[in-house]
């Protein structure tokens, strides 16, 4: 699960008052007219109780907090022990959406009204990392916290000044993204009842046709993209009782294989349902890490101190020494580890066992390596991504190689990032957290053009047949750039994108939306939707 906090924010009050009324608080004037009130009891759900209480008591608004699984945030305002006015972002534990008044909550807070223009841009912010910034510059306080972090950390940190400016100059930006002249439009291709569960590989997709019931559909199809960008079901799985985070489903070009803990056995069928293997398994075989196209897997054995290549019928076919992680590419297996010394060992194997290519790349040991994440281009070129640390800064070098691990060049880019690579066009693209996107030649490491885009929820999603680079924001709006970061067009789908592309026969960019799913408690709300949409030429 990630982040959850709760807090309560008042203007200016006296903390022994509080702290009298609400035991075992904390209370802490941090930023210049709030006091701000955390509590290990405050849980979020149950926070409207204390607001509605010390509103009635001190004759004050009281503004809560709640914050939960990095997805829900909630703000609400209470006046003599009455909700006034609720705001709550759209989100996928299918808690209903609210806008709020915003000039209630300016009203109740103590600003001018003048600027309620500006806190409704804040509220229909769809980033909610974004949002939680914003809020803190125009209200002046650090919402982002709990007693947790206030014992973690020194009070200084929480403090906040007001900063409008910050808000006007990320409204002034949004504005310029958003009042360009599109030159795509997106199009509806079909729509169909049903959730999205899991993609399983090939542009093959797990959909739940409901009825949703303790926790189960009432059917459960394979669907695939056909060559027009519309999906078309397949296969019924129906009674394969998948489940996620334990089964294991895969299709690959040639088979669909299930690793199912519950029955302990391993299937392997072709695409006519047609059951090839059946075969049952021991403990000592564990989750597939990777699946290759004969139905073969490769995963790490029960010590965890090698990994495992076993064939369809689960028969051993080779053991290769463990490394933190590998990846599979063109019959190459490559293995990387980071040694206590501060240097990455990388390894090329073929599925033989024999080495092909090794190296180590050596870092300042007062260096934090964090994520290493790879990409293969053109010309046999292979590209590593590593994020470190050093000197209280974060930064990514980036190192290009040949097939024999031989190093042709390296650059460092300040920041985090998080890569994409176009081998077509021979571009690699790169968002660098909460600051900028950049595109970088591939094969000279040059870098072309960069953007500044401060968005938190921005993911780099793919490159269309044109070189265009697709961007999603929030869970709903996308962006499509040119190889300059030119903005080409946007575009606010019906709910919320899922992380699969499909370019279709026409050359178009195809991505799918869906509504109404279940969360991980199983609440639903509304119609299960499945939207395909096309982006084409206007």
């Amino acid at each position: 699960m990630g982040t959850t906090f709760t807090n309560l924010q008042v203007r200016e009050h006296s903390i022994d008052e509080i702290e009298k009324m609400i035991p075992h608080c904390n209370a802490r004037n941090l930023s210049n007219g709030w006091t701000t009130i955390v509590s290990e009891r405050f849980q979020v759900g149950d926070i409207s109780k204390v607001g509605r209480k010390l509103s009635t008591a001190i004759n004050k608004s009281v503004l809560s907090i709640e914050y939960f699984d990095e997805d829900v945030l909630r703000m609400t305002i209470y006046r003599d022990g009455k909700a006034v006015t609720s705001h709550v972002n759209p989100n996928g534990y299918n808690v209903p959406p609210k806008m709020g008044s915003p000039k209630v909550f300016l009203e109740e807070l103590e600003f001018d009204l003048n600027e309620s223009k500006y806190f409704k841009e804040v509220l229909k912010c769809e980033d909610l990392g974004k949002k939680i910034e914003l809020l803190q510059h125009f209200l002046g306080v650090a919402i982002w916290i709990d007693d947790r972090m206030l014992i973690d950390g020194a009070e200084s940190e929480f403090h906040y000044e007001r900063n409008i400016d910050l808000v006007k100059e990320y409204i002034s930006e949004l504005r310029k993204k958003n009042h360009i002249k599109n030159q795509t439009k997106a199009n509806v291709v079909m729509e169909i009842e049903g959730a999205l569960i899991t993609g399983l590989g090939n542009n093959k997709f797990l959909i739940g046709i409901p009825p949703y019931r303790n926790f189960s559909y009432e059917k459960e199809l394979m669907y695939t993209f056909l060559p027009n960008g519309s999906l078309d079901p397949i296969m019924d799985l129906t009674s394969f009782q998948y489940e996620r985070g334990t089964s294991f489903l895969t299709a690959t070009n040639e088979y669909i294989t299930f690793y199912c803990p519950i029955r302990r056995k391993y299937y392997v069928f072709d695409y006519d349902g047609n059951m090839i293997s059946e075969t049952p398994m021991s403990t000592s075989v564990t989750y597939p890490i990777y699946t290759l196209n004969d139905g073969s897997f490769l995963t790490s054995n029960a010590e965890a101190n090698k990994i495992v290549w076993y064939g369809p019928e689960l028969e051993m076919k080779r053991e290769f020494p463990y490394y933190t992680y590998f990846f599979v590419f063109d019959q190459s297996i490559y293995l990387y580890r980071i040694d206590e010394s501060k240097y990455i060992e990388l390894k090329k194997l073929n599925f033989s066992g024999q080495i092909e290519a090794k190296i180590k790349l050596e870092f300042d040991p007062t260096w934090y390596i964090g994520n290493f994440r790879s990409l293969f281009g053109s010309e046999g070129r292979v590209y590593f991504f590593c994020s470190l640390f050093a000197h209280g800064k974060s930064f990514t070098r980036i190192m290009c190689f040949t097939e024999k691990l031989e190093k042709i060049k390296e650059i460092d880019l300040d920041g985090d990032a998080r890569p994409l690579i176009d081998n077509t066009n021979h571009k690699i693209f790169l968002h660098v957290f909460d600051k900028e996107l950049i595109v970088i030649d591939a094969l000279s490491l040059q870098i072309i053009s960069r953007r500044d885009w401060d968005d938190y929820e921005l993911d780099i999603m793919t490159v269309d047949s044109l070189g265009r680079l697709l961007v999603l924001v929030g869970s709903s709006r996308i962006y499509l750039l040119d190889s300059q970061l030119n903005m080409i067009s946007h575009h606010r789908l019906k709910g919320e994108v899922r992380m699969y592309t499909f370019i279709n026969e026409s050359g178009n960019l195809c991505l799918i939306t869906g509504t109404g799913e279940p969360n991980e408690m199983g609440w639903t709300s509304g119609n299960m939707k499945i939207r395909v949409y096309e982006i084409i030429e206007s």
